[in-house]
């Protein structure tokens, strides 16, 4: 990144905080780190949500891309975290959407507040089901409340996010949800996930490959090959996107005439279309 500037004849500073409330981890993190000597970094070993105050004055007024990876779905209520969100920069969320659908229907208190606090606050159930009822997969509308979620406590004008697979199955592990101020940071985000992809279709191949000789014990003869359902997985996922990006240009053309480019380029790009041959 530095090397990228210099290239542009800038000098940039870069720091980087991180934290992680496990102290194990938290050694490890240190451990990792001690032979850097060109960044600026600071270490934290607190609860995350209570150390926003710390957070925003490191950060100041530079531009910040904040990543947020809990361990399941709690530790990051929408409510806390708000000044964070609130920075000058970027967001990326891992959110673990297979732990929130698992326990959808579970109303226990113990359970059913810890979601409300990752959602921001009730009512995100009544607008999953009505997604839902409007045609969407369930995975669809938990994603959809989510990132409607973080772009109103954030006040980002994009929020979009990546699908990754489970290495064994054409399941969903998790969603890295990316919210930005600026269409340019979503062009970045779709070109480094189609990299992403490509290497995530190497890795599954690679994984199902063991797992098939595991299971029986025999060598294949040509060795891993790539898995004819991968390949159709994600042009089938590529297909829907494109489709969900023409519906919503459509929507957006019929209620303006005159319309710019980048607008347009913002919401394509927000139904998460990867490789779409898009120019800017």
């Amino acid at each position: 990144m530095r090397d990228n500037w210099r290239e542009r004849g800038k000098e940039v500073e870069i720091r980087c905080l991180f934290n992680d409330n496990n102290p194990v981890a938290y050694k490890g993190l240190k451990d990792a780190v001690k032979a850097v000597e060109d960044i600026d970094i600071k270490l934290l070993c607190r609860d995350f949500e209570y150390i926003m105050d710390e957070i925003v004055d490191y950060v100041g007024q530079s531009f910040s891309f904040t990543f947020i990876d809990p361990k399941g779905w709690k530790g990051y209520d929408l409510h806390n975290i708000k000044p964070l969100l609130a920075l000058r920069g970027e967001v990326l969320v891992n959110f673990m959407l297979n732990d929130v659908g698992r326990h959808l229907q579970d109303q226990r208190p113990e359970i059913s507040s810890t979601f409300d606090s990752t959602f921001g606050g009730p009512g995100w159930r009544r607008e999953v089901e009505d997604i839902m009822a409007a045609g969407q997969s369930r995975e669809d509308a938990i994603l959809e409340v989510f990132r409607e979620r973080l772009r109103n406590f954030g006040s980002f004008s994009h929020v979009t996010s990546t699908r990754v697979l489970n290495p064994l199955s054409d399941r969903s592990y998790f969603h890295l949800v990316y919210g930005t101020r600026h269409w340019k940071g979503l062009v970045e985000f779709r070109h480094v996930e189609k990299k992403a992809v490509d290497v995530q279709e190497g890795v599954r191949d690679a994984a199902k490959f063991a797992g098939r000789m595991e299971r029986t014990g025999q060598r294949e003869l040509f060795g891993p090959g790539k898995e004819q359902i991968g390949p159709r997985f994600y042009e089938a996922e590529r297909q829907k996107q494109l489709d969900a990006g023409f519906i919503k240009l459509c929507r957006l053309l019929k209620k303006c005439l005159t319309v710019c480019y980048e607008d347009l380029l913002g919401e394509f790009l927000n139904s998460g279309v990867m490789n779409s041959g898009v120019r800017t």
